[in-house]
């Protein structure tokens, strides 16, 4: 039997926190060709792109999160954090302020 869909993301995410990109980018487009709604793929195929430093295309693709999913408050702190990278602090702040509304736990470790 072959991996669900959410043991690929894992797996992704897990190589994305160890900083194998490539194969991590390839995992997450993987899942998006077989779950094209996906939001947790799309979030994180996001994250990466920043990290890559393609904080446009960031921007957008968390976008696309939120759409999918406005109240998860991890697509909006990556969405400050986004906004961050490109030096929008105010924006930053607005997405901060509202992940933290949804969950005042959230970015501390």
């Amino acid at each position: 039997m072959g991996e669900t869909i959410e043991q690929i993301l894992s797996r992704a995410s897990d190589l994305h926190r160890r900083g194998d990109v490539g194969e991590a980018e390839d995992l997450y487009r993987f899942v998006l060709d077989n779950d094209p709604g996906n939001a947790d793929a799309t979030n994180l195929l996001g994250v990466l792109a920043s990290d890559q430093g393609y904080h446009e295309e960031a921007v957008e693709l968390i976008g696309q999160a939120i759409e999918r999913q406005p109240d998860n408050p991890y697509y909006l702190f990556s969405l400050g954090n986004a906004f961050l990278c490109q030096d929008l602090f105010e924006d930053a702040e607005h997405c901060y302020r509202q992940s933290l509304d949804l969950d005042p736990k959230i970015g501390r470790a």
